[in-house]
């Protein structure tokens, strides 16, 4: 296209006799269009590098109920899910966010503080409930989650890496009075994040 603008342009200055002042506005304009280029070039490499920058944000944590998010600005996971549906979903819009950008639910241990919403999250958003079996078996029997995981159970095993959504996802076990305990420890872009 640059070469088609400079040919017009030479039969153009050709005609009116201005050849010098012509050549040196076409390279000062393809200079300019390359500068802004770059520039472009770099506010999208400048954005995907915030958009892939991971974000913790604490939605609950204690006694009363834990909930983790964990992602970028486009998407993410939580990590346990034990305070109401509702409240996780009012964090998650304040946060520019909704269910759909929630990839799955890791959960570290089946005790009802931990694990309160997954219920709802797993059968009626539809979202992955990650955990290992034993876990799951815990939460099936804790009287704290009303709706039963049918179809959202998610079985992981630990020291085995998974990968979720680009997160590399390492599951170790810790002591802890449940039926079983995992932390994880979550690799994304160079980045490293453990929980336990």
């Amino acid at each position: 296209e640059v070469e088609k603008d400079i040919e017009r342009a030479d039969l153009i200055v050709n005609n009116d006799g201005k050849t010098e002042i012509t050549a040196i506005c076409l390279q000062i304009r393809d200079f300019f269009c390359n500068f802004a280029g770059w520039i472009v070039f770099l506010g999208l490499v400048y954005i995907k590098m915030i958009d892939n920058q991971l974000i913790f944000r604490s939605f609950a944590s204690g006694s009363s109920g834990n909930c983790y998010f964990l992602g970028t600005s486009k998407w993410g996971i939580l990590i346990d899910a034990g305070i109401s549906a509702r409240t996780i979903q009012k964090n998650l819009r304040e946060m520019g966010l909704d269910y759909a950008n929630i990839m799955g639910v890791l959960i570290t241990h089946d005790h009802a503080d931990h694990i309160r919403a997954v219920g709802t999250l797993g059968e009626r958003v539809h979202l992955p409930i990650y955990s290992t079996r034993t876990i799951h078996d815990g939460i099936d029997r804790n009287y704290g989650v009303r709706e039963k995981l049918r179809t959202s159970q998610r079985y992981i095993e630990k020291g085995v890496e998974w990968e979720l959504n680009g997160m590399r996802i390492n599951t170790f076990g810790i002591s802890h009075d449940s039926s079983e305990c995992v932390g994880y420890v979550i690799d994304f872009m160079g980045q490293r994040f453990l929980i336990a």
